[in-house]
Order: structure tokens, then sequence, then C-alpha cells
């Protein structure tokens, strides 16, 4: 029996729009007009520097703890998400991977995917990606690839990677290539044409 290719996928940024929610949850504290493609960088400091000056905590404990149930409960997934999911576990094993700072951030992505019905082979909270050993890593934040032990990585378009270019990426990576793509659904379709 031929062995199945794993993919390993991220969550956020990937399957759920929490950068969305972010903006969202931001511009209504603060009445602001921040959009998506204003995050230029994914630190949280540095994209949301009212948080601290206006509320004396830091913009990752204000944004992943105090508003955990709106970032890792209740934000949306991306469209087709679901589907996606199915159709590469027809042919791959997927496994989903996330770091999550707190239990009840873990507890609420558990819940996510289930209230989402994502199914998936395996799943791994994991701040180092490098350690994965899979067939595709498919991530949106590009130093998850430095040093990374996938074959290949696919990297999701997000506002703070765009100038990235995945040439430089892959030189820093032990993968054997790096491609972009617009989003999941756009690299599962290209997957299943060139598995399924």
């Amino acid at each position: 029996m031929e062995k199945r290719l794993t993919v390993a996928i991220d969550v956020d940024g990937v399957l759920r729009n929490n950068l969305q929610t972010m903006v969202d949850i931001y511009n209504k504290e603060f009445n602001d007009n921040k959009l998506v493609d204003d995050i230029k960088d994914f630190r949280t400091e540095v994209s949301f520097p009212k948080i601290e000056s206006e509320t004396g905590k830091t913009a990752s404990y204000w944004l992943f703890q105090e508003h955990s149930k709106e970032m890792f409960l209740d934000a949306k997934p991306f469209e087709c998400v679901r589907e996606d999911i199915k159709r590469l576990r027809g042919i791959a094993d997927v496994v989903i991977i996330t770091y999550q700072k707190s239990f009840i951030n873990k507890k609420h992505t558990l819940e996510w995917l289930e209230k989402n019905g994502i199914e998936y082979d395996g799943l791994m909270f994991i701040k180092d990606k490098t350690k994965l050993i899979c067939d595709y890593l498919v991530d949106d934040n590009d130093w998850n690839f430095l040093g990374s032990n996938a074959v290949h990585g696919i990297l999701i378009d997000a506002p703070y990677n765009k100038g990235k270019d995945t040439e430089e990426i892959r030189s820093n990576s032990n993968c054997s290539s790096i491609v972009r793509y617009k989003d999941l659904h756009s690299f599962v379709n290209d997957f299943c044409l060139l598995y399924g």
C-alpha cells in the first residue's frame, strides 16, 4: 500500500479568519476604522499600538486573553474550508497545527473546529513548526517556514506577508519549494488536480 501524503495546515489565517475579528474588535473598542489590509506586521503590539497606550495591557493579552471567545471560538472560517479539508482528506492525511498561548485559547480552538465541522487526521498544538515532518506545510506566517523540514511549503496570502519573496523564504528552510496561494481553496484545487 502506497504511503499517503501528509498535509499540515495552520488554523489562524488559513482556516479561521481571526484577523478580521481582531480588526473588528479593535475598531469597535477604540472607535477606529482600521482595515485588514492595514495589518502589515502580525505582531499585535506593532499593528495595534493604541491597545497598550489606552488600556495599559499588552495588545497580545488584551486580544488573545480578554477577547479569547471572540477571537478563537466566534471567528468565522474562510469560505469553503470544511469542504476543502474534506476533499484533501480523500487523498492525504490532514494534520491541524496551531500555536495557542493558553489553555482557554486551545479549548476555544478545539470547539471552533468541531462547531465548523472541520475533521482531521491529527492535531498538534505546536509553537516550533520546524519539528514537523510532513509533505506539505500550509501557513500564512512566512517565519514558520524558517528551518522547516516540510518537503513543500504553501504560503497563504496575508497583508503581513505580501512583500515576502518565496524563493528567499525557501532558501532559509529545508523545503524543496515554497509556493504562494491566495487562499486554502486555491491550493486544494491544485493539490487535488495533481494527486486526486
